[in-house]
């Protein structure tokens, strides 16, 4: 599961990124973020480059799939 930790006061990010065992619990901190403002740019952002990136793939298939491979 993808985590994304988002406070203003820094030491309360460093502290929910160390006190709990993310890798236990199945999860990965992708990012932190300082305010609400900046998490929703960086989920946009993220959100944007996984569109591309799927589109690249499809855009990829269907070319092997006219090349015949």
């Amino acid at each position: 599961m993808k985590i994304a930790i988002v406070d203003d006061e820094i030491l309360v990010r460093v502290g929910i990124r160390s006190i709990i065992e993310w890798e236990k619990h199945d999860c990965c901190i992708i990012w932190e973020a300082g305010s609400g403002a900046e998490a929703l740019e960086k989920y946009e952002a993220e959100k944007a480059a996984e569109k591309a990136a799927k589109a690249k793939a499809r855009k990829s298939i269907k070319a092997k799939e006219a090349a015949g491979e």
